[in-house]
């Protein structure tokens, strides 16, 4: 089989260059002998997936990736084969994307270690033990094989000199929750590090390291539509991006959405960013809450889920916000520790302009703690925003700010739950967004030059540009939506790629040629030159 796989995928490779959409499918025989297949699809064969990809994002920003499994197999029949098209669809992706990752993302014999052992908790669980009968262990369990099926699928068609190893891959579908398995042992060889004894120069570049994202809830003053959205912080060579449709038929017990999509990147399962929008009405986003209290990475363990696996799975399993947010902080794994806010459509009546009391939660989770709450009044009163600073109590007195507030109260623009620059850029100008396009706007603010609350620090603004700074971690996308748009089986991003410009702020738009030297010289194979994209769309393409 392996030979006439290669011969379809090297046909397909040179059709995919440019911006058409292409489809693809695959089967397996009894023998488990898997065959991709482009055009020329037979109407009495039973595929187990098929795809359809759009190679886009030098274009536009963004590749378009749909896939959708078959529930005539088992679910984990449907995980492999969604795995294996995927790879074979974006191989070209998956390659460059290492180059570009493998830098930033730490790698040793702890961490590389810690996964295996992680991965082996979740397969013995289901295997050995009663993991099939939880519907947390058993879909990540599913997510596995999907995984492991990506990462084989590579390998037997990629070129010898480009095949990747296992932990090539984890530094790309778990780089998020790699850094804090990285951060464990480093407190474990080097000892804890008192943040209140940093410099406010070492704590600055704290800030713009692990500080990832921007997000806005905002309900219409006339309370006849919300509309979300988010930025996504981070090494700007990270800006290879596919928009991708999960349109998996799992047969589980536990599953109530089907559909998913989601913002995300090659050889990732989950969106990272995170984005995601199920068929079940559920919206989910995040950022992440930054941590300065290394006493707590002690309690990260592998017997648990990564946060990239949990929010698929509380996408696919909840049934609402309140059990996606209850869902989430189980199997806390203690890595990428992030606020999650859910919005539950189903609970949200645009015609008669209600909200119910349950419709909007958040959760939050540090090492070996995770909280949920219902924010829904906040929401009802205008907004909700979240800038990478703990809303519950009890995290946010963990987290270490207070104290590094404390030593230098100048810093509570950086890190104050109620003062910082984007929680009181966020109180003055939400109102401004109260139109779609303002909204759209909004979401790519950054006037540091002429906003007080800025400071003149382009890295204290809704969308950071911290090159202007000297630094490499960008605000460098925006994905947003209308929650009248998800109707009629539909659902619908707005989104655009690279980092914002503003003509009228001064801000020219990022280009690598005019970037400081230390972000020039990181690999960026397959990004654009200059980030100049305007916004798009994206649907689902198949029917949950």
């Amino acid at each position: 089989m392996f030979p006439k796989i290669l011969f379809i995928f090297i046909c397909l490779i040179s059709l995919i260059t440019t911006a058409e959409q292409i489809e693809a499918r695959i089967k397996v025989d009894a023998q488990d002998n898997w065959e991709i297949v482009y055009n020329n699809f037979s109407e009495t064969e039973h595929y187990v997936a098929r795809a359809l990809y759009t190679n886009s994002s030098m274009e536009n920003g963004w590749d378009k990736l749909s896939i959708s499994t078959n529930p005539i197999f088992k679910d984990e029949i449907q995980a492999e084969g969604a795995g294996r098209l995927e790879a074979a669809l974006t191989l070209e992706k998956i390659y460059y994307f290492h180059l570009n990752v493998k830098e930033l993302a730490p790698l040793n014999k702890n961490i590389s270690q810690f996964f295996e052992d992680q991965e082996k908790f979740v397969m013995d669980s289901v295997e050995k033990g009663e993991g099939s009968q939880d519907p947390m262990l058993y879909n990540a369990y599913l997510i596995k094989l999907q995984y492991n099926a990506m990462i084989d699928q590579y390998n037997e068609l990629a070129e010898e000199d480009k095949k990747l190893s296992k932990d090539e891959f984890h530094q790309m579908n778990y780089i998020a929750d790699m850094y804090d398995v990285a951060q464990k042992f480093k407190v474990e060889t080097e000892g804890e590090v008192d943040y209140t004894k940093l410099d406010d120069d070492e704590i600055f570049n704290i800030f713009t390291e692990r500080t990832h994202c921007s997000a806005l809830f905002k309900l219409k003053n006339d309370l006849s539509d919300i509309y979300f959205g988010h930025n996504t912080w981070d090494s700007i060579n990270l800006t290879i991006r596919i928009i991708k449709e999960y349109n998996f038929n799992f047969n589980n017990r536990w599953v109530r959405s089907k559909n998913i999509i989601f913002s995300s990147y090659p050889a990732t399962l989950s969106s990272l960013d995170d984005f995601y929008i199920s068929s079940h009405g559920l919206i989910s986003i995040e950022t992440t809450n930054v941590l300065y209290n290394d006493s707590l990475y002690s309690l990260i363990n592998p017997n648990s889920l990564f946060a990239a696996d949990r929010a698929m799975i509380c996408n696919r399993i909840s049934n609402s916000s309140k059990e996606w947010a209850e869902n989430y902080i189980k199997y806390n794994s203690g890595t990428y520790n992030n606020q999650f806010m859910i919005l539950d459509k189903n609970k949200v009546n645009l015609v008669n302009k209600s909200i119910d009391l349950d419709a909007f939660y958040i959760a939050e989770t540090f090492p070996g703690i995770g909280k949920v709450n219902n924010v829904t009044d906040v929401l009802k009163f205008g907004f909700w925003s979240s800038y990478n600073i703990p809303y519950d109590k009890e995290l946010y007195g963990m987290s270490g700010i207070k104290e590094v507030i404390e030593k230098n109260p100048e810093r509570a623009s950086l890190l104050d739950y109620d003062i910082s620059a984007r929680a009181k850029i966020f109180r003055r100008d939400h109102h401004t967004t109260d139109s779609f396009e303002g909204f759209k706007k909004f979401i790519r603010y950054n006037k540091y030059r002429t906003d007080p609350f800025s400071e003149g620090n382009p890295s204290l603004a809704i969308s950071s540009r911290a090159d202007l700074n000297g630094s490499c971690s960008n605000a460098y996308d925006a994905k947003v939506g209308v929650l009248s748009e998800l109707i009629d089986k539909k659902i619908k991003i707005h989104l655009i790629g690279g980092p914002m410009y503003d003509d009228e702020a001064g801000i020219k738009p990022f280009e690598w040629a005019t970037a400081p030297k230390k972000c020039s010289d990181l690999p960026h194979y397959l990004t654009p030159e200059k980030y100049t994209f305007d916004w798009i769309e994206f649907e689902n393409e198949f029917d949950f």
